[in-house]
């Protein structure tokens, strides 16, 4: 078993000390063998980055790590788009966190960008990373957001996709529902109700 291993079997138990140790000594292990810009140096910068903000809520050094992993991937790794995207995903998450709302659009939107020109505008993969939009954008910009999304995911047409509209359709409802839009609020509701249905007709938080 690896130190990587080692670290995200520790992270799962919820030992976050001994999972950034484990981090850690896979890094310095990298660094004494001259690897340091190898591609298992930024899982484990990632993974360490994710500790810090998710387990210890550490903002500033989650970023330090994030921006390390960022920098091997757009330097010697400029064709791993995917990868890029799921970085900047992060670091977009965090500065959202911060409530630097400026800078997390900012690095949201370079990261669909990435994922639309390495996937396609309605992958499943770019829809979900849409919907950190959600949670900066407002009112009419963000109802107009959601629709797109919402389009997108009726076209998937799967399982998985019901699902997602439910969601969405769920939040613009709550959307115009803040706006005293009623009549819209209602409408969605329904879609909401009617693709959760489809998707999952047990999940009853959402339905009932």
């Amino acid at each position: 078993m690896s130190l990587l291993d080692m670290g995200n079997l520790e992270y799962y138990r919820k030992n976050n000390d001994k999972s950034l140790k484990m981090y850690d000594q896979g890094l310095l292990m990298f660094r004494k063998l001259n690897l340091s810009n190898h591609i298992l140096a930024v899982t484990l910068l990632d993974n360490t980055g994710k500790t810090y903000i998710d387990e210890k809520d550490n903002c500033d050094k989650a970023l330090y790590y994030y921006q390390q992993a960022l920098n091997i991937l757009e330097t010697y790794y400029p064709s791993y788009l995917a990868r890029i995207a799921v970085i900047l995903n992060h670091m977009g998450h965090v500065f959202f966190r911060q409530r630097k709302l400026d800078k997390a659009l900012d690095f949201y939107h370079r990261s669909i960008n990435l994922l639309k020109e390495y996937y396609s505008s309605d992958h499943v993969e770019t829809i979900s990373f849409l919907r950190n939009y959600d949670n900066i954008l407002e009112n009419d910009e963000f109802i107009k957001h959601h629709e797109q999304v919402l389009i997108s995911r009726k076209e998937n047409g799967t399982t998985r996709g019901n699902t997602c509209i439910g969601s969405s359709s769920n939040g613009i409802s709550h959307i115009h529902l803040r706006q005293n839009q009623f009549d819209e609020a209602f409408a969605f509701a329904q879609q909401s109700i009617t693709f959760t249905e489809k998707s999952n007709p047990t999940h009853y938080i959402m339905i009932a």
